[in-house]
C-alpha cells in the first residue's frame, strides 16, 4: 500500500557495500518513518525538504521506501511529449538551472546567466549568438575580437606596399 508524507531530511551512504540514501519522512498521524530512497538509474538528485513523498511499503517488517517526489514550489513547464530536469536553490528550492528537451527536438540549457538552445533544424543560440548547421555565424548585436569590436572596422582597398599584383 502507498502513502504520501513530507520530506524531512535525506541523507547518503553505504550499507553492505552499496551506496544508499535515506529519506525521512512524515507520512502524518504518527511516528516519522525512515525510508530507502529509490530513483531512475543513472538519475543523481537529492530532494529538499519542501519536497512531498510517495512511499510505498516493502517486504521487511515496518519498511518503507520513497519512490517518487513532488516539488510544491516550482510550476511544471512542460508541454506533451518534453522531458525538463532542473536544479533547484537548497535554501528556497527555486529553479536555478535546466536542460530541457522539448518535442520538437530542440534542447534548451539555461541559467539565470545565459543560456543554449540546438533547434530541432539544428542551428545552435549561445547568449544570443547563432551558429547555422554549415558554420555560418550571425552575431546579432557586437563581436569582439582581440580586444577590438569589429562593427565597422574596415581596412582600405587596394594592393598592399609591395605586392605588384604579379603572381610570382
Amino acid at each position: 500500500m502507498g502513502w504520501i508524507g513530507r520530506m524531512l531530511s535525506f541523507e547518503r551512504g553505504e550499507r553492505n557495500g552499496a551506496q544508499v540514501s535515506t529519506a525521512t519522512c512524515d507520512p502524518g498521524g504518527g511516528a516519522l518513518t525512515s525510508c530507502d530512497h529509490f530513483g531512475p538509474t543513472g538519475d543523481d538528485s537529492a530532494p529538499l525538504a519542501t519536497d512531498y513523498v510517495v512511499g510505498v511499503d516493502v517486504q521487511r517488517t515496518g519498511a518503507s521506501a520513497v519512490v517518487a517526489y513532488v516539488d510544491p514550489i516550482n510550476a511544471p513547464l512542460t508541454s506533451p511529449g518534453d522531458k525538463r530536469i532542473y536544479s533547484r536553490d537548497a535554501d528556497g528550492g527555486e529553479a536555478v538551472a535546466d536542460v530541457w528537451l522539448k518535442n520538437d527536438g530542440t534542447i534548451v540549457l539555461a541559467n539565470a546567466n545565459g543560456g543554449l538552445t540546438l533547434a530541432a533544424d539544428g542551428s545552435v543560440t549561445i547568449n544570443g549568438v547563432v551558429i547555422s548547421p554549415d558554420g555560418l555565424v550571425d552575431v546579432p548585436t557586437s563581436l569582439t575580437l582581440a580586444g577590438k569590436e569589429i562593427s565597422g572596422h574596415t581596412h582600405p582597398a587596394g594592393s598592399p606596399p609591395g605586392n605588384t599584383g604579379a603572381n610570382n
